[in-house]
C-alpha cells in the first residue's frame, strides 16, 4: 500500500489549507508541486496586470508628458493630451468615494449653461439618488455623456 493520499483527498486537503501554508504541499507530492505553482502563476499574472496598467498618482499633472514639467501659461494648455478613458479611470479609483458619488452634479454646476441643461437632464432621468449610486452609474455618467478631459478640468478636482 502506498504511503500518499489519494488525489481527490490530497486536493481537498489543499483547498481547505490556508494560503500561507500551502508551499509546504510542493515537498508531500508532484500533485501538490502543481497545485502550489500553478496557484503562484495566477498570482504573477495578477501583479504584472497591476504594474502594467496602473494609473500613477500624477497623471492629472502632467500625463507622463515632458512639456508639463516646467510652467506653462494656461493659454498653451492642451487638454487632448490626456486620455479620456484614463482620465475617468483615474477619478473613480482616485476621487474619495463620499464626493465622488456627489461629482455629476458638482461637475453640471461647474459647466456653461447648455450642457449644464443637458447633463441635469440626464443625471435626473438616468441616475438614482445618490444614497443608492455605485461607481458604475458614475462611470456611465462620464462615458454616456461623452465628458471630455476640458470638462473634467474645468469641473476641477
Amino acid at each position: 500500500m502506498s504511503s500518499y493520499l489519494p488525489d481527490d483527498i490530497f486536493r481537498h486537503i489543499y483547498t481547505l489549507t490556508p494560503y500561507e501554508t500551502r508551499n509546504k504541499f510542493i515537498l508531500y507530492n508532484h500533485l501538490g508541486n502543481n497545485l502550489y505553482k500553478t496557484e503562484i502563476n495566477k498570482i504573477k499574472k495578477i501583479q504584472n496586470f497591476y504594474r502594467n496598467y496602473r494609473i500613477p498618482d500624477d497623471y492629472l499633472t502632467n500625463a507622463g508628458l515632458e512639456k508639463y514639467q516646467s510652467f506653462i501659461p494656461s493659454s498653451q494648455f492642451d487638454s487632448n493630451d490626456w486620455n479620456v478613458n484614463i482620465v475617468i479611470r483615474f477619478y473613480i479609483s482616485k476621487y474619495p468615494f463620499e464626493y465622488l458619488y456627489r461629482y455629476p452634479e458638482f461637475m453640471a454646476n461647474k459647466l456653461n449653461t447648455t450642457r449644464k441643461e443637458e447633463l441635469n437632464t440626464w443625471i435626473n432621468n438616468n441616475l438614482p439618488n445618490i444614497e443608492n449610486r455605485t461607481l458604475r452609474n458614475i462611470d456611465n455618467f462620464f462615458r454616456q455623456n461623452n465628458i471630455t478631459p476640458n470638462e473634467f478640468f474645468m469641473a476641477g478636482w
